[in-house]
């Protein structure tokens, strides 16, 4: 039987993910704690009607002026923001949502430091999680001293919970242990080496397209996350896979001419841009199969890019050049910002010469 505005969407690696699409919106199904749920898993259709209640509710009464739902309205619809990314807005109404639907109606003026860290502590299982919300209740809560709500930020300085090593950079073994699993040509080794040689996020990484993005010359990116641009010489390594990977793309556009062209590089199996969450998904699968370990992730790749970028110039400015890091320190003009990383670029060409054989 089919469930009204329930779609499956299919991943690079053939399985498929299940989303709630009505009025513009396509939300993931997912329990409460963010997991991803397939079909026929328990707690699927639940959380598929948790969603569709969402869009059935009768319109609710405006939100009483100086209460948390009013200060999220506000908040949405003010440039502090409609400026962000669209993936950092999608993360903050993640957090902000639920809090709006257990304490809407609670007076800003009202939350006290002590209840800022009970809301943060729900989330302990996850340090790293809870330390993300308590940084997004204080950019809420900024904006509620500037509208003239409450005279300070009861979540100014959030104690930090302690989280573990992280993001660690990837062994130059691990590296060749993955490119033996994934010959050139494929998808994963695509990935990898794109990652590895543009020092940049995966989403930045899944959305680049020919022409626009990449050159067999240049890797220009403004970054989602931070709007900061960054161009870079394309490494030989890199043209060598992307190289690889259009051919093979073009010998199965001829054997499939249901196969349509696509100018965005790394593509599905039918030559369709793939999401974000369908290319951490794949280079999940991709470094599991290779009998990696799970601490080898994808924004590992981007720790090993800076890594080997600091290991040949001693410069964390080079690393800032690649990665687009900004900080004070770091802040130049473009043109220097070129100049550096085409050095940089050339020095890791000649440290990763072949010998000849």
């Amino acid at each position: 039987m089919k469930i009204r505005y329930l779609h499956p969407s299919r991943s690079a690696n053939g399985r498929e993910y299940w989303f709630y699409r009505r009025a513009g919106q396509r939300i993931p199904i997912e329990d409460e704690s963010g997991n991803r749920l397939f079909k026929g898993d328990p707690g699927f259709l639940e959380a598929y009607g948790r969603i569709h209640k969402t869009f059935e509710r009768t319109p609710a009464a405006a939100p009483g002026h100086g209460t948390i739902a009013a200060l999220a309205a506000e908040y949405y619809q003010s440039g502090d923001f409609t400026n962000l990314a669209p993936k950092s807005q999608k993360d903050y109404r993640r957090y902000i949502d639920p809090l709006v639907e257990k304490y809407g109606d609670l007076k800003v003026a009202d939350m006290s430091r002590a209840f800022v860290r009970r809301y943060r502590d729900r989330f302990k299982d996850k340090p790293r999680t809870a330390n993300y919300v308590a940084s997004v209740i204080r950019r809420l809560m900024s904006f509620a001293v500037d509208e003239g709500l409450r005279p300070d930020n009861p979540a100014q300085r959030p104690r930090q919970l302690k989280t573990g090593p992280g993001h660690r950079p990837w062994e130059e073994d691990e590296i060749q242990t993955f490119r033996k699993a994934w010959a050139l040509g494929t998808r994963e080794r695509t990935a990898l080496e794109m990652l590895l040689y543009t020092a940049q996020r995966g989403g930045d990484v899944a959305a680049m397209q020919r022409g626009r993005h990449y050159t067999p010359d240049r890797v220009s990116v403004r970054q989602d996350k931070t709007s900061i641009y960054v161009s870079i010489p394309a490494a030989r390594d890199l043209v060598d896979a992307i190289d690889a990977w259009m051919a093979q793309q073009k010998q199965d556009q001829d054997a499939d001419s249901a196969t349509v062209e696509h100018l965005t590089i790394l593509t599905g199996e039918r030559g369709n841009a793939i999401t974000v969450d369908t290319f951490r998904h794949m280079m999940r699968a991709a470094i599991r199969a290779a009998g990696l370990p799970d601490d080898c992730t994808t924004h590992g790749l981007r720790y090993t890019a800076a890594t080997r970028v600091y290991e040949l110039t001693k410069d964390w400015v080079a690393v800032a050049d690649i990665t687009g890091h900004a900080t004070m320190e770091m802040a130049k003009k473009y043109s220097r910002q070129k100049r550096r990383a085409a050095l940089t670029i050339r020095r890791l060409d000649k440290a990763t010469d072949k010998p000849e054989t």
